[in-house]
């Protein structure tokens, strides 16, 4: 049986049994998805995973680099993408799962502000925060039109939900 199937895979291949290790894979937006068959394997190690190819499903995917990509990015979009692992004409499907769980960062962790009375403060040029979904941020409206010093917080979100709060002790001159 043994040399029948050498026989076969040699001139077309005998269909191997895998297991995939989810069939839902969740992953941090801007992480890398590689096309790698044995990433998504059970016991990857027991498969010839060079008869294997993944591919995508969904439309709007480009490879790059053998990771998966949304056209137009550098990584794949937030969202659930629908891939197969491709054996000859035979594809198992299993899902992809791109999620914004983790808050902006801030490259300047600003603890004190000194503004002018009346000034309309650009908060990104303050907190020079970012995020692959966006950074929006929330302070108070008339944060410059009380000459008082007192504490605000600013919270800087993104799109998702996913926020971050920096105590400013406020100056107005």
């Amino acid at each position: 049986m043994a040399a029948l199937c050498a026989a076969v895979t040699f001139l077309a291949g005998c269909k191997q049994n895998f297991a995939l290790t989810n069939r839902t894979f969740v992953l941090e937006l801007g992480s890398d998805v590689y096309g790698n068959p044995a990433l998504y394997l059970n016991d990857p190690e027991t498969v010839d995973t060079s008869k294997l190819s993944v591919e995508p499903v969904s439309p709007g995917i480009t490879v790059t680099d053998n990771r998966f990509v949304t056209v137009g990015l550098d990584y794949l979009s937030v969202g659930e993408y629908d891939f197969v692992i491709r054996q000859g004409e035979e594809t198992t499907p299993f899902r992809i799962k791109i999620k914004d769980t983790k808050p902006p960062a801030l490259s300047t962790p600003v603890t004190e502000l000194d503004v002018t009375y009346g000034q309309e403060v650009d908060w990104n040029s303050v907190f020079h925060g970012n995020d692959l979904s966006g950074v929006y941020y929330e302070a108070p409206a008339d944060l410059s039109w009380n000459t008082t010093e007192r504490d605000e917080q600013i919270k800087v979100r993104d799109r998702f939900g996913n926020s971050v709060t920096q105590t400013v002790h406020i100056r107005v001159h």
